[in-house]
């Protein structure tokens, strides 16, 4: 038999470490770090670390509530991800070798952890797999250890009883590692018996399904694996970095995430709001928002537990635990009904510590921990079996990836703990073994208080499948799902064993499906997409139930159990969901329904389009959601845009008035919106361009506004003429005057040159509106009369002059000369505008250009370094007017960032990220390249014409990619475009100090060192 590596831990650590064989650890000792480095986002250098004891005596709770230490380091280091197993041992994944990127083997492991006294301590660690390279999720099921060791997921068991594992086998693969703190992680098994993992949006993955051989191309998203069937699948996509995943009693999933908003509830089939990188096809337009409604003091999060346990008081059930890396802290939300989805907010409580956040009330917001201590990492929080939140704390000097791949050497690799919260001495579990518990044992514990006992029987039980298909067993099951459910939710445990073995018949489903508990019909409808079948009879509930289920929770699932459907045809079913104006209403109904018709919309588009004409009113419920964006879906799909212009001639001719043509007119606009201006021109044959062209000069608003659109495609002159009146007219709605400035800009008429210099320059014009003027100047070779606006142009406007000059070798030779005869400062000119510049090919350019500007750098200049130095001290020597620096923000900023709930969507929403240390502040600022995701790459477009245009890739299709800069989206056909590289810089500048006096920089600083905002 092979013998056990056992640690035990002793006073004498050194000989414990050698005893374990953890010898390269101990080489890996970080290196003693100057006691004046401040790690990013912190305030303050973090100080000596503590020991155990130390931190806890530091930390502070709400009353009632103690920490303990259950396990600590030499027993285990770097932890990354825990779990228990069915008797009651802890079992962690270490990383020594983060951030290392390579793949193959390492020098981390799975270690078993063991209270051999009884003491609530642990005291035993018994590795039991090696030569991992960062493992970052773990969870037992089918006899074995599920553990995610990207690039793979393996399958770990240990064959003879020795707890140490003896065969892997590798059950996915194709797992990034080009962000090592976004890897696959978060091991969870579902309410449906798959397992669940997620992904970061820095990560790119190529996993093939191995039951379909279905090849999934992703970066954020919570994927699943059906061990039973080997299926491989995305559930839901978006977000940032997500590292914590929970469920509540619902079966609904939440995930914690960095950057971008912190929360957000992740529905089956959605695409949510992405840091970065591109959108599919036809989805950007679609994407979901979070959930969150206010922030805690930071934003950088790991770990999720959703509190569902009797140890603590009945307050805390359903409290959402999560772990705040930057803020050394445990922050709590609660949840509350919106619709089919939930709005999160911040608790309100006396005692513990209040945290001042921005976007929470004057009352601040209360943290459920607060360590004081800025080693204090809380990565994962877990129910135990005691009923006790357990925090696996990595302990460490360094909290974020900068730090990390700046200094690898300064991280701490020998510290780590497990800590257990109790309230009121809350007792510790008696040893149990549940595996040798009986089935109904198991049956019973369904119904116990503590979710661990609940999940855990759970999964016992669907790991004994054959039992359960006996019908004495399976009828229990049926009576505990069908019956009322208990206060500790053991009727939905039932059905969710029923969904994860597929054993419910048609009659069961039809009574499932009209029970009077809103979530058991919600989970009746998902077995039905899961099972991929729903014969007539259930297809016609599904259908009724669109419109009349009272539940938007039920009705949401409707879309979804269509979408997997295999054999029958879903679309009856999600048309159905278009002719309940509720639905239009709801925040989530109208985006799963589309995310579930997108994929019908080239092979049943004209389909659709029928579907859609047959409802009554369907345009005044859904005609700003799931209609517009399916026709777009549609009109970019083989003849789509055909079928949609006939549509519109339909509706003319049925009704000519002036309203309900408007009406028509509006939704061919938005139905081919996403085309390239000619292809929308080609759509549109002689006769419906005259029948359009009639609504041009009519009083109704409603009908010539749109009419004049879609003229425009064709440079109708009438149509010209009716755009340059509406454009220039303030009393015209705002959203009508840019999006036909953006049409005539398309034209690239030089007639139209006059009209947008007059409004570029008119300061009383909106400063989109002039932006978007400035953009269509220089489409219609204005250039020159760009550098003559310049100077008189506000700083928020100036930008996008720039980015319009650069595009074309006309505009760069002008705004070159104007630099030359100094009419417009060097200063203004960023690093990426002088890329495009280079882009565009023209050696003499290229020349004017150093000589002016200087020379241009394709990597990361190591000098900013000493920038940053500087303008710390430049920093240091004056005061700083916060209430100034929000205009040099709004000047130079604002057209990337949001903050406070201004500015632009290109970078991260600053508003919750870490803005309380000066050196962090400055690092991000001056020196963008230190540290940058692919999705925030410079992509430099060459178009066939000779004009270059950069930005951040949106959205990328076969047809056409999506690029997106300060001021402007623009959709490229590929016909267009000549070629498409990436430069691996950040499409951040750098040398924005610069554009700026000392005083404006100091400024700037106060404002991003605010907490709210100014006033």
């Amino acid at each position: 038999m092979k013998t056990s590596k056992v640690i035990v831990a002793s006073v004498a650590v050194a000989a414990g470490l050698l005893a374990a064989g953890l010898t390269a650890f101990a080489a890996d000792a970080p290196k003693p770090a100057p006691k004046d480095v401040i790690p990013h986002a912190q305030k303050a250098p973090p100080g000596p670390a503590l020991s155990s004891a130390e931190a806890i005596a530091k930390m502070e709770m709400p009353a009632g509530f103690k920490v303990e230490c259950v396990a600590e380091e030499p027993l285990v280091v770097n932890p990354t991800s825990f779990t228990w197993d069915d008797r009651g041992r802890i079992w962690v994944t270490e990383s020594i070798e983060y951030p290392r990127k390579p793949s193959g083997k390492g020098q981390d492991r799975v270690k078993i952890l063991t209270d051999t006294d009884g003491d609530g301590k642990m005291d035993k660690a018994t590795i039991f797999k090696d030569g991992l390279n960062i493992p970052c999720g773990v969870v037992h099921g089918n006899g074995g250890v599920y553990v995610t060791n990207a690039p793979d997921i393996l399958f770990l068991e240990d064959t003879n009883g020795d707890d140490v594992a003896d065969k892997e086998t590798v059950i996915l693969t194709g797992f990034g590692r080009a962000d090592t703190h976004e890897l696959p992680n978060s091991l969870t098994w579902g309410p449906d018996g798959w397992l669940y993992g997620m992904n970061g949006v820095f990560n790119p993955a190529t996993v093939k399904d191995p039951a379909s051989e279905k090849v999934y191309n992703f970066s954020c998203a919570i994927w699943r694996y059906h061990p039973p069937t080997k299926r491989f699948e995305l559930f839901a996509e978006g977000t940032s970095n997500p590292w914590g995943l929970d469920y509540n009693r619902a079966g609904e999933w939440f995930i914690s995430c960095c950057v971008i908003d912190h929360m957000f509830h992740m529905t089956q089939s959605g695409y949510y709001h992405r840091q970065g990188g591109a959108y599919p096809p036809n989805v950007q337009m679609a994407k979901l928002p979070s959930i969150t409604t206010q922030r805690h003091q930071a934003a950088a999060y790991a770990g999720l537990c959703i509190y569902d346990a009797d140890a603590y008081p009945e307050e805390y059930r359903g409290r959402l635990i999560m772990g705040n890396l930057h803020g050394s802290a445990l922050n709590q939300d609660v949840l509350s009904r919106n619709g089919s989805t939930y709005r999160q907010s911040t608790v309100k409580a006396p005692g513990g510590k209040e945290d001042k956040s921005p976007l929470s009330d004057e009352m601040g917001s209360l943290d459920f921990l607060q360590a004081n201590d800025a080693w204090f990492m809380p990565v994962a929080q877990k129910i135990g079996p005691d009923g006790c939140i357990y925090v696996m704390d990595w302990y460490d000097r360094y909290h974020c990836y900068q730090d990390a791949n700046r200094d690898p050497q300064g991280l701490d690799r020998l510290k780590g703990r497990i800590y257990r919260i109790s309230h009121n001495n809350t007792p510790r579990a008696k040893p149990f073994d549940l595996a040798k518990a009986s089935s109904d044992e198991l049956l019973a514990a369904l119904d116990h208080p503590n979710v661990w006992w609940r999940r855990t029987a759970q999964r016992l039980l669907n790991e004994r499948h054959q039992l359960l298909m006996d019908p004495p067993m399976f009828e229990k099951i049926a009576k505990l799902a069908t019956g009322p459910n208990t206060a500790n939710n053991a009727a939905m445990h039932a059905l969710w064993l029923l969904v994860s073995q597929n054993t419910i018949d048609a009659d069961l489903l039809q009574k499932l499906l009209s029970h009077s508990d809103e979530t058991v019909r919600a989970w009746a409808v998902r077995a039905v997409g899961n099972a991929g079948r729903a014969p007539q009879p259930i297809a016609q509930k599904l259908i009724e139930m669109a419109t009349k289920d009272p539940s938007p929770s039920v009705r949401v699932q409707i879309p979804i159990a269509a979408g997997r459907l295999t054999r029958e045809d879903p679309l009856p079913i999600l048309l159905s969901l278009l002719k309940d104006p509720a639905n239009g209403k709801d925040p989530l109904i109208p985006h799963i329904t589309y995310m579930n018709l997108r994929p019908l919309a080239e092979s049943k588009g004209q389909a659709i389009l029928d579907g859609l004409a047959a409802i009554p009113d369907v345009e005044k419920a859904f005609g700003e959601t799931t209609v517009k964006w399916i026709k777009q879906a549609i009109a970019t799909s083989g003849k789509g845009a055909d079928a949609i212009v006939g549509e519109v001639v339909k509706n003319l001719k049925a009704s000519p008035e002036p309203k309900k043509a408007g009406q028509a007119m509006a939704t061919l606009v938005d139905g081919l919106a996403s085309l390239p201006i000619e292809d929308r021109a080609k759509a549109i044959k002689p006769e419906v361009r005259q029948t359009i062209t009639k609504y041009i000069n009519d009083s109704e608003p409603a009908a010539r506004i749109p009419a004049t659109t879609i003229a425009l495609w064709w440079n109708d002159a009438k149509a010209i003429e009716s755009a340059r009146l509406i454009v220039a007219d303030a009393a015209a709605p705002l959203e009508a005057r840019l999006s036909l400035a953006r049409t005539l800009g398309d034209a690239r008429a030089a007639g139209n040159i006059p009209a947008f210099a007059a409004l570029a320059g008119d300061g009383n014009v909106p400063i989109c509106l002039r932006q978007v003027a400035i953009d269509a100047i220089g489409n219609s070779g204005g250039e020159k009369s760009i550098v003559g606006l310049y100077a008189n142009l506000p700083a928020e406007m100036k930008p996008a002059a720039i980015n319009t000059l650069t595009r074309s070798l006309g505009g760069a030779s002008a705004l070159l000369t104007a630099i030359e005869n100094k009419t417009i400062p060097s200063r203004d000119l960023t690093s990426n505008h002088a890329r495009s510049i280079q882009a565009l090919g023209n050696s003499k350019v290229a020349e004017r250009l150093e000589a002016a500007w200087g020379t241009i750098k394709t990597e990361r200049d190591p000098e900013r370094v000493k920038v940053v130095d500087r303008m710390k001290k430049v920093v240091e020597a004056g005061k700083g007017n916060a209430s100034a620096g929000w205009k040099v923000f709004e000047a130079r900023c604002a057209q990337c960032h949001t903050i406070y709930g201004k500015g632009g969507t290109l970078g991260p929403d600053l508003t919750g990220v870490g803005r309380d240390d000066v050196t962090a502040i400055l690092t991000n600022v001056l020196d963008p390249n230190l540290v940058i995701g692919k999705p925030y790459y410079v992509n430099v477009a060459r178009l066939k014409d000779g004009d270059v245009v950069s930005g951040l890739l949106v959205e990328e299709s076969e047809s056409q990619i999506v690029l997106k800069d300060q001021t402007r989206t623009m959709n490229i056909p590929r016909s267009n475009l000549q070629k498409l590289s990436v430069q691996e810089i950040s499409f951040m500048p750098e040398g924005l100090e610069q554009q700026m006096s000392e005083q404006e920089f100091r400024d700037l600083v106060a404002f991003l060192l605010t907490r709210e905002p100014p006033k």
